[in-house]
Formats: structure tokens, sequence, C-alpha cells
């Protein structure tokens, strides 16, 4: 009986450890990137991603968002160049129309990384949209010729259920693009 009993803790314990299981998405053949298994692309989240993925019953959603550098580049031009035309105005512009966009929000310290060998920056923001608490992560990725964005989120009671996978897909993020 001690045996059986014995065998039978350590089989849960061991469910309890297994990796969740991934896939991975190829998009465009421009980059690919990782997933849990649990979540289904869409088409509802944002017009302008070029992946949507998400799972509602656990209220956890990503995009990932695509922009050709030299439209950026244009588009400061038409700005009156209120921005630089580079990483760090790209990743400038979006944070400061989050920081309209999200109610009390908490952003925290913008991490400079590497990501497939590429510049990137990381943060967290967490506030109100719509009356919802919110917990987003994302990640910003200069590409070869195209800037990237990867937005996770999540409501803040799912935070812990769902923050490793929110970091983990960032971090999953491959340019195949030559």
């Amino acid at each position: 009986m001690k045996t059986f009993l014995s065998f039978f803790l350590l089989s849960l314990l061991l469910i309890g450890c297994a990796k969740e299981e991934i896939q991975s998405i190829k998009i465009k053949n421009q980059y690919t990137i990782e997933v849990p298994n649990f979540m289904s692309q869409t088409a509802i989240l944002n017009r302008d991603a070029s992946l949507q993925v998400q799972n509602e019953a656990k209220e956890f959603f990503t995009v990932v968002i695509d922009e050709p550098q030299a439209e950026f580049n244009e588009m400061m031009v038409a700005l009156d160049n209120q921005y630089e035309s580079n990483f760090t105005g790209y990743t400038n512009l979006i944070t400061d129309n989050l920081k309209l966009m999200v109610e009390k929000n908490n952003f925290s310290e913008i991490k400079d990384v590497t990501i497939d060998d590429k510049k990137a920056k990381l943060f967290t923001i967490e506030g109100t949209v719509d009356s919802h608490e919110i917990i987003y992560h994302l990640g910003f990725i200069e590409g070869k010729k195209h800037y990237y964005q990867i937005v996770s989120w999540t409501s803040s009671k799912q935070k812990k259920a769902n923050f490793k996978n929110m970091e983990q897909i960032v971090h999953s993020f491959k340019e195949t693009v030559k």
C-alpha cells in the first residue's frame, strides 16, 4: 500500500511540474514565435497585428505588430519629427500613447535586452482600461527592416497564472527574414 501511495504522489508531482506545451507559429516568412497550446488564433484583437492569439477563458491575449522601419521614419517626418526616426523614437512614441490609454498606470522600468541577437526593450504596465484591471507585458524588437511590438495582456486577477507565459512568448521571438 505504501508503494502504491508513493507512486501515486510522485505521479501527481510530475504532472504538476510538466512543462506547458507550446506551438510555434510562423508569420509571412518573416518571424516565428512560440505560444502556449491553449491559445488559438483570432482576428478580433487588433487590425494592425500580424499575429493575434487568445484564450478568453484564461483571459490571456497576445498580438504582434510588425512595422517597416522606413514607414515609421516617413511618419516621423510627417509629424515634424516629434520623435526620433529610430528604435528609441519608436519605443517612446508607443509608450507615451500607452500612458494616455491606461488609467492609473504603473510602468515598470524599461529594460534593454537582447532577443534573437537583436536590440529589444521589455517592460510591464499595470492599470485600468475601460474599468478593467489589466497587466500588459510588452517587448519591442529592432529587426533587420521592421520594428516589432509583442504585447501580451491579462486581467490583474490572472497575473499569477499567465505572467510567466507572457514573458516566454516575447523571448521566443525569432526573425526569419534574410
